[in-house]
């Protein structure tokens, strides 16, 4: 039989049992809070072993202190807590306590606590932050045959120093696709702040600005950073807790922020018809000196086998008033727009660089031509039961005529109410007889374009007349 660690296999103890004994070993002396384990060999005839039996596993204990308690309230920068000693009928050394970060257990390392302390069961931690919060955990030191070993520790005692609060409104404004612009709102009681730009995974700072002055400055920019990549940005208070002439410079809580760098939308987007064959965008553009142009991709609906690309110069979009027409286009179609701009950058490729353009987020618009709808709707009564309603021609392509709708404002089943076709050939007019006297109507005019799937109406025009009493 023998008894080993667990952790590395090496034997600490073996025992030979007689057959006629109890089966029954105690093994003593051990060290406490530590693993072993226990396996039995049979003893054959010719002292040939048999094959080992199963191990086991078994945890030695090692009594924990308890009961951790606060002493009074922390302070920005200060704690003092009190432990139970533990049962045991080991002698205690001593004990030592393991201060972590509540947001990073790992942190941590056992740090002796001083005989005087030791002795009233008391720790006092003077090296907090104001608002970030720790653990405390606690443990003996036992000691066996002239050997010190650590038992089990404690539970764990939480504790968040009062003050030290995060910065608020952080936000994270991507100017291009390698630069960003970092800024928060105003803490008059903090000393100055740190700013870090951290990977999306880890915690490892790329870079690190501190000893920001905290008066009015609030603003930090970061450069040459990679294009379309995840970042966080993190900002934190730095506070002086010194009692005194001598600065005591602290920390506090943290405000964090996601960011991608992906170069900003033109806003603003819009779409309007000229013609029946062209539309006019508009947009308002990216400030940013270094974009080159702006990538407009044309499909018809979502389907990209009909994307048309244009690439428009900075200098030209300005030139032609912010906008750019898109031409010879077929009524009825609808059109989706995507806008974006792009930036000149240098990307890495091994050992080389070489220099491409890339895009930033992207504005979307949908759009559908519509051909110019007439204008200046005219009314003339002629007695109370005939009207002339007339209206100014429009020219363009495509245009097959016009509908002319008449109801009785009264009437809510506009669903049923059919036009009539004027062709092109005849004046731009259409009466209407035996209508009822003394009835308000409401007459609109739409033009109608030809388009590849049918047809397709204008906007219209309308008036509302009054017919006159018999």
């Amino acid at each position: 039989m023998d008894i080993r660690h667990r952790d590395n296999g090496k034997v600490i103890e073996t025992v030979d049992i007689a057959v006629a004994a109890v089966r029954v070993h105690t093994f003593s002396n051990l060290i406490p809070a530590t693993r072993y384990q226990v396996s039995v060999t049979g003893i054959w005839g010719g002292e040939h072993q048999g094959r080992p039996g199963r191990l086991v596993n078994v945890n030695t204990s090692g009594p924990a202190p308890t009961r951790l308690a606060l002493t009074g309230r922390p302070t920005n920068t200060t704690v003092t807590f009190t432990w139970q000693q533990p049962v045991t009928s080991l002698m205690i050394a001593g004990y030592e306590v393991r201060k972590e970060n509540a947001n990073n257990p790992t942190t941590g390392s056992w740090i002796p606590i001083s005989p005087e302390d030791s002795n009233n069961r008391r720790w006092t931690d003077v090296n907090l932050n104001p608002g970030v919060a720790v653990r405390y955990r606690v443990r003996a030191l036992l000691r066996v045959n002239g050997e010190v070993h650590p038992g089990n520790p404690s539970p764990v005692l939480s504790v968040t120093p009062p003050g030290g609060r995060a910065p608020g409104g952080v936000r994270a404004r991507v100017n291009s696709p390698t630069e960003l612009t970092v800024t928060w709102n105003f803490m008059p009681e903090v000393h100055s702040y740190n700013v870090f730009l951290l990977p999306h995974q880890g915690i490892t700072p790329i870079e690190h600005r501190p000893d920001i002055p905290g008066g009015a400055t609030r603003r930090v920019q970061f450069t040459n950073l990679d294009p379309d990549t995840r970042y966080r940005v993190r900002v934190e208070g730095v506070w002086n807790v010194s009692t005194s002439d001598e600065e005591d410079l602290r920390p506090g809580r943290a405000a964090t922020v996601s960011v991608r760098t992906t170069g900003p939308a033109p806003r603003n987007l819009r779409a309007v018809s000229l013609n029946n064959d062209s539309l006019r965008l508009t947009w308002n553009p990216v400030h940013d000196p270094n974009v080159t142009c702006y990538r407009i991709t044309r499909t018809i609906g979502n389907d990209m086998t009909t994307a048309k690309v244009y690439e428009i110069p900075v200098a030209k979009f300005f030139s032609n008033g912010n906008s750019f027409v898109d031409e010879k286009l077929s009524p009825g179609d609808r059109f989706r727009y995507t806008v974006q701009a792009q930036w000149p950058v240098e990307v890495a490729s091994g050992e080389n660089l070489y220099a491409t353009v890339i895009p930033g987020a992207a504005a979307r618009v949908n759009a559908t031509i519509q051909g110019p709808a007439p204008g200046s709707v005219r009314v003339t009564r002629h007695g109370p039961t005939n009207l002339t309603v007339f209206w100014s021609a429009v020219r363009g392509t495509g245009l097959l005529g016009y509908n002319v709708y008449i109801r009785d404002v009264n009437d809510e089943d506009t669903a049923a109410i059919k036009p009539v076709r004027v062709p092109v050939t005849t004046p731009a007019s259409h009466q209407f007889i035996n209508l009822n006297p003394n009835t308000v109507y409401q007459i609109w005019v739409k033009s109608v374009w030809a388009t590849q799937t049918g047809e397709l109406e204008s906007m219209h025009s309308s008036r509302i007349i009054t017919t006159r009493r018999w």
